[in-house]
């Protein structure tokens, strides 16, 4: 996850290079409602996914207190970021933004291959 002050994309994402100690800098609740439509549209380095949910008020993303909305959805295949210094075989980046005003936030999730899930 980054909020983009003065883009510096792609990165390598490593939770072990956080400065500082982490608390509300990683306050983040997610709540994804059912979207009522959803486009794709292949981008040519990218899948483009819009995201309207069915309830126009709902607020799906509140990070450090800050209320956000999906602006889009990406699939890259590979991934654009590194992860720990290695690419995923695909990354899905939620790009979000602020009722607020502020600067857009991204969560980067990579893919992997075979890789299990908790069902959640």
């Amino acid at each position: 996850m980054a909020v983009c002050l003065h883009a510096t994309s792609p990165i390598d994402i490593d939770s072990t290079k956080v400065a500082g100690k982490c608390e509300h800098k990683c306050d983040l609740a997610c709540q994804f409602p059912v979207s009522a439509t959803c486009t794709a549209i292949h981008r040519g380095d990218h899948l483009s996914f819009s995201y309207e949910p069915m309830n126009a008020e709902a607020v799906p993303v509140t990070y450090n207190g800050a209320n956000y909305t999906v602006r889009e959805v990406r699939l890259f295949a590979p991934s654009i970021h590194t992860f720990v210094g290695t690419a995923a075989i695909a990354e899905v980046v939620i790009a979000l933004v602020s009722s607020s005003g502020g600067p857009l936030l991204l969560i980067c999730i990579p893919v992997q291959e075979g890789a299990d899930s908790d069902g959640g």
